[in-house]
């Protein structure tokens, strides 16, 4: 009977300092200070099918730049190379929103920018059919078809993203993407503007010795400032510091909130790549815009957190890195700012032009414009200049080619994604969630730097430019911070981690 009372008692001693450690444990999870905890939602696991399609979904990602730098029909092989992004983006879609169960939350405004955009590509293929004579134009296969299979790759990107956000780890797959196809394109054109490997290897192709030329080439250009632009994989420099005004503040706020040395490693590489690739553009806007695009997520963040949670150390070094590649590639923007460029003097001015041109062509065809992609074609009969391919404004040639009703309703995606992102925002600085903070506020920087420079150039002609934009409004409409509460820490529902298990977390 002693015994078992014994045992009783013990029993319910047990019980009493469990009790107690799961009480000291919540009173201790409720003081930790933000720049020691991150709370996320626990991630359902992703299914193989899943991981497919998230696969086919990053390696359009990474190669979007790599080859959609061009419009179709520019070059031979271009339509091949879009052709190829279009089918992963088409890919990835089926399998995750056709095939794979429902995830992620798709209501709210989120849910309201993806059926304005699915109503957008409606009525460009509407446009198609009205104006290829019901599919039996000439211009059907090589200039609407590909035009209406983007709109319908940009629904595609975006709904994916918008579902997928909330995963840590398929959010993580998609920064990672951006950051690869980033750092690779501007790799592109700072070889080009120092002077290509292969060019400098020679005949012999000893790239040993090329390699050597091209640091001794970098030192050369840091004192001379040569006044060429590099383009890159894109056709124009002006396309090319668009995708970078984008992706840099995405890839800056990745580094700063980077969780461990490896992600660091990566992304600061991503961020120095980005940086000397936007200065060799030569770009007036998109080195402004990419730069206004930072200041916008540094004070988004300095609004949602103050001073607290940033690491200095690693803004510090953004800091440098920008100084660095801005005095060692000024050869570009400094001769455009002075005038020297002679060619592009009149650029501002054949613009304006171009835009009046365009505006009259979007009047005289107001509900479905006159095709989708027929601008190059349709264009000249309203041109007041010189003939053009593209309206040098993404939002002038929607109008002109698709109508005016799907400008308004891809105005009201924007509209919608920008709210979609500020509800996550807010959230996430409630929960003091100091890593999605500065991860929206860089999505944000960079969505709005793309909105504004979308005005001075025809970007959603390229997929280059389009797939990751789309991509980035749904990971800024998707995000959702998690809730933290009592019954979250009794049951687990949440993940807490302190600074001192950062460096083994993977989520970005």
């Amino acid at each position: 009977m002693n015994r078992h009372v014994s045992a009783e008692t013990r029993s319910e001693r047990r019980r009493r300092e469990r009790s107690q450690n799961a009480e000291g444990s919540i009173r201790e999870n409720r003081n930790t200070p933000a720049s020691r905890r991150e709370v996320e939602a626990a991630p359902s696991a992703l299914s193989l099918m899943e991981w497919a399609g998230l696969g086919a979904l990053y390696l359009a990602l990474v190669l979007s730049p790599a080859i959609g730098g061009y419009p179709a029909g520019a070059t031979y092989g271009a339509d091949v190379s879009l052709s190829i992004l279009r089918l992963l983006i088409l890919l990835s879609g089926f399998i995750l929103l056709v095939l794979a169960p429902p995830r992620g939350a798709t209501s709210g405004m989120g849910r309201t920018a993806e059926l304005a955009l699915g109503a957008s590509a409606g009525l460009t293929a509407l446009s198609l059919l009205i104006h290829s004579r019901f599919l039996t134009s000439d211009t059907l296969l090589f200039a609407m078809l590909p035009a209406t299979l983007d709109w319908l790759s940009y629904f595609t990107v975006f709904a994916v993203a918008l579902r997928y956000a909330a995963n840590p780890h398929a959010r993580r797959g998609m920064i990672i993407a951006l950051a690869i196809g980033a750092g690779w394109v501007a790799l592109t054109a700072v070889d080009s503007y120092l002077g290509t490997l292969n060019a400098l290897a020679g005949a012999e192709r000893d790239y040993r010795v090329a390699v050597v030329a091209w640091f001794i080439r970098l030192f050369e250009v840091t004192v001379s400032a040569p006044a060429n632009r590099a383009q890159g994989a894109f056709f124009s420099p002006n396309f090319l510091a668009g995708f970078l005004a984008l992706t840099l503040p995405v890839t800056v706020a990745a580094y700063v909130s980077a969780p461990s040395k490896r992600y660091a490693y990566l992304f600061g590489i991503a961020v120095g790549l980005s940086a000397a690739g936007l200065f060799v553009t030569g770009s007036r806007s998109g080195i402004v815009l990419a730069l206004v695009g930072l200041a916008v997520a540094f004070a988004l963040f300095l609004f949602a957190r103050g001073f607290s949670g940033l690491p200095w150390t690693r803004i510090g070094t953004v800091i440098a890195i920008l100084l660095v590649f801005a005095l060692a590639f000024r050869g570009p923007i400094f001769n455009r700012v002075c005038g020297g460029a002679v060619t592009q003097e009149h650029s501002g001015e054949f613009r304006s032009w171009t835009w009046r041109g365009t505006q009259a062509m979007a009047q005289a065809n107001p509900l479905l414009g006159t095709g989708p992609g027929t601008f190059s074609y349709v264009y000249p009969r309203y041109a007041l200049v010189a003939r053009t391919d593209l309206a040098h404004s993404s939002y002038l040639q929607i109008a002109a080619e698709q109508g005016f009703p799907v400008l308004l309703i891809v105005g009201l995606a924007l509209i919608a994604a920008f709210g979609a992102a500020g509800r996550n925002l807010k959230q996430a600085r409630d929960n003091r969630e100091d890593s999605l903070t500065l991860l929206l506020c860089g999505v944000t920087g960079g969505i709005l730097a793309a909105v504004v420079h979308n005005a001075f150039d025809s970007e959603w002609s390229l997929l280059g430019n389009a797939l990751p934009f789309w991509a980035i409004a749904g990971i800024a409409s998707g995000i959702m911070p998690s809730l933290v509460t009592d019954a979250n820490v009794h049951t687990g529902h949440c993940l807490l981690y302190t600074s001192d298990a950062a460096d083994e977390e993977d989520s970005v």
